[in-house]
């Protein structure tokens, strides 16, 4: 499956401009250690194999600034060509009056006019920040908190005309804060956002493939955090209009996106272990997972692994090592036994490529000999 600029090529009827930002250090604010990650994160899914976007930007770190973001956001491209959709991604500190971007802070009401002023139909705002709910004010409902305050009426009303269509996923309310996790090296919403859109079903049928929408992996991300984290706050969806029919992502549950094939196999001599090759096409940015497991003459499993790999290009090829540790095999009472009377134990390599949604792309099996006087010769 091809995104879906590239089913289309020049006469792509939807123009999508990605703007990803993410913040580690700001003024006045402790360090965070994930959000440059998540910003990347979020800009290699979108506009990877699967991504809908036709044109993105990423500002990461001390590039973020508040100077560098009204530039983009009012550069001559946009401004005489405004896009069918954006999508504008922020992972950093936040507060009631704004984002924290790395020169200085930039408040929703400056980033609703700038989003009035692009005229973009459709615009979609992700926020993975403390006290994001508070994004609201860049609809026309009153803030209550610290800072909270009501808009300017007339602002509000002109922002409602000039953006129909907007629509803001805030991590959590505007009185809650976010987090990041160790374990998953990343803020908790953009993981469980990042992992919807790569597992939801698709929900917009379009050009005879399903696309993921905004809203899809929105719901996903709700369910996620809520079975994983069930004590954590919950993100909102703010939106004056129905959400669901902005395509984001190319579905990978029904068909797998492109395809990943074992190649070859290289037997390392007189050690119970294989290099498998294997290549991946038209995966860009998309995780393939190669899951394998020795397995002895008498049925017994002696090691197992798992291993994922993100392409970085739309055709790679990845050389994976797999090794079972020889006291593993010694410390069996029965292939201890064996090896020790100098005889070779069998082993079948059983490998499967994966997607994210577990559909198996391709699979083998290999079987090897090892002993230790071999071994030891």
């Amino acid at each position: 499956m091809r995104p879906l600029g590239r089913l289309t090529g020049k006469g792509f009827p939807m123009e999508h401009f990605l703007l990803a930002l993410g913040v580690n250090v700001a003024p006045k604010c402790h360090p965070l250690r994930y959000a440059e990650d998540d910003a990347r994160r979020v800009h290699e899914l979108l506009t990877g194999s699967l991504g809908c976007v036709t044109s993105a930007q990423q500002r990461l770190g001390a590039h973020a600034t508040c100077k560098e973001v009204v530039r983009l956001l009012r550069s001559p491209s946009l401004a005489l060509l405004p896009p069918d959709q954006l999508t504008l991604y922020f992972s950093g500190h936040g507060g009631p009056e704004g984002i924290a971007l790395a020169d200085d802070i930039l408040t929703y009401k400056e980033l609703g006019e700038l989003l009035r002023d692009l005229r973009s139909p459709h615009t979609t705002v992700v926020l993975d920040t403390c006290h994001a709910g508070s994004a609201i004010r860049l609809h026309d409902r009153p803030v209550v908190g610290f800072g909270g305050e009501e808009l300017d009426t007339a602002w509000a009303q002109a922002l409602r005309r000039a953006c129909p269509d907007l629509r803001i996923f805030a991590a959590v309310g505007p009185t809650e804060l976010s987090r990041e996790d160790p374990g998953l090296r990343g803020g908790v919403f953009t993981w469980a956002w990042l992992r919807g859109l790569r597992t939801a079903p698709g929900d917009i049928w379009a050009y005879g493939h399903y696309f993921v929408s905004d809203a899809m992996a929105f719901r996903h991300a709700h369910r996620i955090i809520a079975e994983r984290f069930p004590f954590a706050a919950r993100p909102r969806l703010l939106s004056r209009h129905p959400a669901g029919t902005l395509p984001l992502l190319c579905s990978q549950w029904q068909v797998p996106a492109g395809s990943a094939s074992l190649v070859s196999t290289h037997i390392i001599p007189s050690r119970p272990a294989i290099t498998v090759r294997f290549n991946t096409r038209e995966r860009r940015h998309v995780a393939t997972r190669m899951e394998w497991s020795a397995v002895t003459a008498t049925g017994a499993v002696v090691a197992q692994g798992c291993e994922t790999v993100v392409p970085r290009a739309e055709a790679m090829v990845f050389d994976c090592p797999l090794r079972v540790a020889p006291a593993a095999l010694d410390r069996d009472p029965v292939l201890g036994y064996w090896l020790a009377m100098g005889l070779d134990i069998e082993l079948t390599w059983n490998v499967c490529l994966r997607d994210d949604v577990g559909r198996c792309l391709d699979s083998g099996s290999w079987t090897t000999f090892y002993g230790r006087l071999a071994s030891a010769a």
